[in-house]
């Protein structure tokens, strides 16, 4: 299980999560987690919606091996 998390100093409205995250993290809030395998690499992207209207961005990879 892989998580994701967006931390901020400014109040969130929503996260719209993307990439591998698009279909798995869409009722997850600020939080995003999945299963992922091992040998594969996972792009997630995220836009981050405040409550003042203003928005961000991130992104991050995730991968591992198991040792095949």
């Amino acid at each position: 299980m892989q998580i994701f998390r967006i931390v901020e100093d400014k109040e969130i409205s929503s996260v719209l999560w993307g990439g591998a995250a698009a279909n798995k993290c869409t009722d997850q809030g600020s939080y995003c987690s999945f299963t992922i395998r091992s040998m594969n690499a996972y792009s997630v992207s995220a836009t981050v919606l405040y409550e003042d209207g203003t928005y961000s961005t991130a992104s991050a990879v995730a991968s591992f091996e198991d040792g095949r």
